[in-house]
């Protein structure tokens, strides 16, 4: 049980059962552990608390889940989640002022490596890396899970890294809720490849998805057309899946060129159905 402010420093410590927050306002950082429990390892409804997870490895089993905590930020960076016969990764659930997630690696979760849900602040995920992720291959999950009908605050998803071949996640990113009045933006993703059958980008939601500027591993119209679906503005897209080397996510710097098939001519603008 954590009733204070702390830093915990793993330097390879393993952590086999869950941390318990108590009382308000936390701040708790966590760096360097390897965490072998069960089920999500930390826990506590304790409003507003402030929770930062660095450098740590998430083993089969192991997860972080925000649901009915009430916490006030979420901080994930430089991890590595392991997700055999695990469902998710993080779910992040109405963390009420900011969710950043970035430099992190998720691999082979049955479901949603990533679900954010809830009335969220504002939400990042930026410079990650997904592979080989919702192996049960239902349709309502995907590598990123954005369910944004009551989040708060902007959402951003810029410069993730999406499967390799041989290692393809089913469904990339998949976003569902009215975003109608939100701020949502998806933008210079490298979606190289996905599972047979599955989409780069799924909104089934309602309101316009901005998601220009991204890699789908071709500079074909048509492939990018049935790698999205639902109302998805995914023109202009990238025409090339050249890019500058990082050591997680992408930056991918092929021209942001490509057009759709349909042409309005009043509007001078493409479509790509």
């Amino acid at each position: 049980t954590i009733n204070q402010d702390v830093t915990i420093v793993g330097g390879g410590v393993t952590i086999n059962g869950p941390l318990t927050l108590q009382g308000a306002n936390r701040t708790v950082t966590i760096d360097g552990v390897t965490f072998a429990y069960g089920g999500s390892v930390v826990n506590g409804a304790a409003a507003g608390a402030v929770l930062t997870i660095s450098n740590s490895t998430f083993n089969a089993g192991s997860y972080l889940s925000t649901t009915g905590l009430t916490w006030g930020e979420l901080v994930v960076t430089g991890c590595t989640f392991n997700g055999a016969t695990t469902t998710n990764g993080v779910v992040a659930d109405a963390v009420t002022t900011s969710v950043l997630i970035t430099e992190s690696t998720f691999n082979s979760y049955t479901g949603s490596a990533v679900l954010v849900q809830g009335a969220c602040g504002a939400t990042t995920v930026t410079y990650n890396t997904f592979t080989g992720n919702n192996t049960g291959q239902s349709a309502t999950d995907a590598a990123v899970e954005l369910s944004l009908g009551s989040v708060t605050g902007a959402v951003t998803v810029t410069n993730n890294k999406f499967a390799d071949a041989g290692t393809d996640n089913y469904n990339a990113l998949l976003v569902s809720g009215d975003i109608a009045t939100k701020t949502v933006s998806m933008i210079n993703n490298s979606i190289e490849a996905v599972a047979t059958g599955s989409k780069a980008i799924k909104h089934s939601g309602t309101g316009n998805l901005p998601a220009t500027c991204n890699w789908y591993g071709s500079s074909d119209p048509a492939v990018v057309a049935s790698l999205v679906q639902g109302p998805v503005e995914a023109v202009n897209f990238r025409v090339a899946g050249t890019g500058t080397a990082v050591p997680v996510g992408a930056e991918p710097t092929g021209a942001c060129s490509g057009l759709g098939s349909v042409l309005n001519f009043t509007l001078n603008k493409s479509y790509l159905n």
